[in-house]
């Protein structure tokens, strides 16, 4: 213990430059976290070895200070659910696939579940957190796939949870270097996500929870094999960045980047890539799903902010084998008439391929989304602009999608473009010889070259339109 106490207060008086590595050892035993040999004016390193006690480390870190880095050593980590509170410093390692953390193999979620909180591998409450250089590995669990046992994450990011309210009720985070990966189940992927970004809070019976203060930063990472790979609901004016400082790779997931059920982000989806397959789609953007109809209770709580802002510029999608590069849809403006606010959308000069009978996506009540100079290639494909299927027309306004631009994009294959009969005031601009347009809506206009055969502009069958209707109401 006297031991101990020496190495905290050694910490706090230690002056070298971050930089500057000091040849001073303090190693606490192989069975004890040590202390790394480079110490840094305010962020000393705190070095953890596979058998050490991680959320010991993270405890000596934040005694130490701001700026703290816990590094793991090369080896592999196997490690329970662990939750660090308010940590304002840096968790890295010593390159993907050198230190790797995975789960401890007989985890049994009912302890945190039972509290009313996520189940997750490693859940940081609060604070500013980095993690680096790290593959994080889901290995089998018993109660994985089975479909009432609950959501995992291997990463969870959160600005209060069901049992605790940090002084600062808000989380940064900045993922860098970092490997996450799941594991096949049957035919798809176990109900597992990646990086999560939302209340650690599970709301049962009456009540409403308060939307999280989160920003994130999302860089040079690599996600496979994971239902949501990178997962952010329930917050509010935040900022996140999913490949603005070095593009983000995802493959075989069911659903590359979720952003769902937010209001007032600030989203930036820029230079990543997506390779989807039969099961998924690349990118899902939504303001609720849940937030239509009263058999789809809301649990969050109804703020006034935007319904926010979205950028997706410069991603490749390989969407095949029945996949869809992308599902959006604006479910806010359509619960909630007294603020009529919409997601701010821009897709701008992405690359689409789409082979095996793979779509582009499908949209339901957007309002004014732009599509600008997007490169769409591959065997075959469509795009479906219409409400949810699931979805009552009694329950949905006159015009379900209207004022959503698509201009000079670039259409390499074929493509099925439908525009159901709640789509209106769309303007398509370009060449559009190899598009098939379907047109069942109300003044949208097509501009430019068109193939006669394919391109029916505003020309409906009044029975087409009848028989819509019917297939959507009771």
């Amino acid at each position: 213990m006297k031991k101990l106490y020496f190495l905290l207060f050694s910490v706090t008086l230690l002056v070298f430059s971050c930089s500057k590595e000091s040849p001073l050892d303090y190693g606490l035993g192989p069975d004890q976290y040590a202390i790394n040999d480079a110490f840094k004016a305010s962020c000393p390193v705190i070095k953890v070895y596979p058998g050490d006690d991680l959320a010991a480390a993270f405890e000596l870190a934040k005694t130490a200070g701001r700026r703290s880095v816990v590094k793991l050593m090369p080896g592999v980590f196997n490690i329970g659910w662990t939750e660090v509170h308010e940590f304002y410093g840096t968790l890295t390692g010593s390159g993907q696939g050198v230190s790797i953390i995975t789960n401890l193999p007989d985890l049994d979620p009912a302890e945190l579940t039972s509290l009313h909180k996520l189940p997750a591998l490693i859940a940081f409450i609060g604070g500013d957190v980095t993690v680096s250089n790290i593959s994080v590995q889901l290995t089998e669990m018993p109660w994985l796939g089975l479909n009432e046992s609950p959501n995992m994450s291997m990463l969870l990011f959160s600005d209060y949870s069901a049992d605790f309210m940090p002084a600062k009720k808000n989380i940064s985070v900045n993922l860098n270097n970092l490997e996450v990966k799941g594991l096949q189940f049957e035919y798809t992927v176990y109900n597992v996500h990646g990086a999560k970004f939302s209340p650690d809070h599970v709301m049962t019976g009456d009540g409403v929870l308060p939307r999280s203060n989160i920003e994130a930063n999302v860089n040079n990472c690599k996600f496979a094999n994971l239902d949501y790979a990178v997962y952010a609901w329930g917050c509010k004016s935040g900022i996140f960045r999913f490949g603005t400082d070095g593009g983000n790779s995802f493959s075989g997931n069911s659903r590359g980047i979720v952003v769902n059920e937010n209001l007032g982000l600030n989203v930036k989806i820029w230079n990543n890539e997506f390779d989807v397959p039969w099961f998924g789609d690349g990118i899902d953007l939504n303001t609720g799903e849940a937030s239509i109809g009263p058999e789809f209770a809301n649990p969050l709580e109804v703020s006034h902010a935007d319904a926010g802002f979205y950028h997706i510029k410069n991603n490749i999608i390989n969407a095949r084998d029945g996949s869809l590069a992308f599902g959006l849809y604006d479910g806010w403006r359509i619960a909630h008439p007294e603020n009529p606010t919409w997601m701010k959308m821009n897709w701008q000069d992405n690359s689409f391929v789409l082979t095996g009978g793979s779509g582009l996506g499908w949209t339901y009540c957007l309002k004014d989304a732009l599509f600008s100079k997007n490169t769409i290639s591959g065997d075959n494909s469509f795009l479906i602009n219409t409400f949810l299927y699931w979805r009552d027309a009694e329950g949905l306004p006159n015009n379900s999608s209207e004022g959503c631009k698509w201009l000079n994009n670039h259409f390499m294959s074929s493509l099925y473009f439908f525009l159901d009969i709640n789509v209106n005031n769309y303007l398509i601009v370009g060449d559009l010889t190899n598009v098939y347009i379907d047109d069942w809506g109300e003044n949208n206009k097509i501009i430019g070259k068109t193939n006669l055969n394919h391109a029916k502009g505003i020309l409906n069958i009044d029975g087409m339109k009848e028989n819509a209707l019917r297939k959507y109401q009771k």
